[in-house]
């Protein structure tokens, strides 16, 4: 019995070091401009149900989970939605999003990008594209820190482009 204990504990311990390899720092630290609690209004076209509750009011919510290996983007406005950025860890490192909201909605979305100002001095945005998929048009929704504490927001859905601008409220 302690033999098969033993082979399973190394068994185990085995697959986590060599199928898990992990650095302690998560990639979504670059997003922290992203947290907080934020404010604005729509400009531009109107923005229809069904789309991100932060294009329909600006009011969303930034906030990490689990060491910084989630962000969550929540919105809070009467539609309720929310995206989940992840970071993975171990064989397949993925990177994703996911948005969901109250309706059953959802859109995955397959990769991000962090954005660059020219000097590089440190990330200002994010470029989330979503899956295609068959009958639906591909998202790119995209982040932009303008100014500190000032984000445009940016949906394009097809052909079409809505625009938002939000601001962080103090802490």
């Amino acid at each position: 019995m302690r033999i098969i204990a033993a082979a399973i504990l190394t068994f185990v311990a085995e697959t986590s070091a060599i199928g898990y390899p992990c650095s302690n720092a998560s990639p979504l630290g670059t997003l922290s401009f992203l947290a907080g609690q934020w404010v604005g209004q729509p400009k531009g076209q109107p923005v229809f149900q069904g789309f991100p509750g932060v294009l329909q009011s600006g009011d969303f919510t930034g906030y990490f989970e689990l060491d910084q290996w989630v962000l969550i983007l929540k919105s809070l406005t009467a539609h309720k939605d929310m995206m989940i950025v992840y970071a993975g860890c171990g064989s397949d490192r993925g990177i994703g999003a996911l948005y969901i909201d109250g309706t059953a909605h959802t859109v995955q979305h397959c990769t991000w990008t962090v954005l660059y100002p020219a000097n590089r001095s440190k990330p200002n945005g994010v470029t989330f594209v979503s899956l295609r998929e068959p009958n639906l048009p591909t998202f790119r929704l995209t982040y932009t820190e303008v100014a500190p504490g000032n984000i445009s927001i940016e949906l394009q859905a097809g052909a079409s482009t809505y625009t938002s601008t939000a601001r962080r409220l103090p802490h």
